[in-house]
Parts: structure tokens; sequence; C-alpha cells
């Protein structure tokens, strides 16, 4: 079999996801009582906006294998935005109970969203 082909079978498969941006936005804007809107097009750096623009991010990365940039693209953040917000979450996860309880909570709507998909 032709090496190349294989190689763009792969590359088919690493672009597929079940979950869009567009359901991990929505789940991560129902638990924090925002709109999608709030989240994409609000400047706002106060937390009540920013921690759900990294859970985004985060989720995105943690459960889709979108690249980067279209993850930031979505909701108007450059990759290295996305990369930081990763960064933060992790020791956000790691020293407040509260947001990865949250997190918990939306990762288990999406994966049922997923089974159900």
């Amino acid at each position: 079999m032709n090496p190349l082909l294989k190689i763009g079978a792969l590359y088919e498969l690493q672009d597929y996801n079940i979950l869009s941006r567009a359901d991990i936005l929505e789940a991560v804007a129902q638990e924090y009582e925002l709109t999608t809107t709030d989240l994409i097009d609000n400047k706002s750096r106060t937390p009540e906006y920013v921690i759900p623009r990294h859970i985004y991010a985060y989720l995105c990365r943690d459960m889709t294998n979108f690249k980067l940039v279209k993850i930031g693209d979505y909701i108007n953040k450059n990759h290295t935005t996305i990369v930081h917000s990763v960064k933060i979450m992790h020791d956000y996860m790691r020293l407040d109970k509260i947001i990865k309880k949250r997190v918990s909570n939306i990762k288990i709507k999406l994966k049922l969203k997923e089974c159900t998909a």
C-alpha cells in the first residue's frame, strides 16, 4: 500500500471529532449561566468570563483533537492564548476544588452528548 495513502487516512481520522467547539462552548456557558455570545464577544477580563473561556480551551484540548488555532478562532483568541489557558487550567484543577468539580460536571454532560450522537 502507498504510504502516502496511509498518512492521508490518518490525517482524516485526526480531524474527526464527535464533539464540536459549539457543543463545548454551550456546555460551559450553561454551567456558568452565561450565553455563548457572552463568552465569545465580551472582552472583559473579569473571572466571570475568563475562567469559562479557560475551561472551554482546556476541554477542547482535552476532549477533541482540534488544532490550537481552530480552538482559538472560535472565541476570537489566538493560539498562544489557548496554550496559556490550558496551562492555567492545569493549575486551577490542582488547586481549586470548585473549578475542578465544575469542569467534571461539564465533561460528564459532554460525554453523555457524545454517547447519544
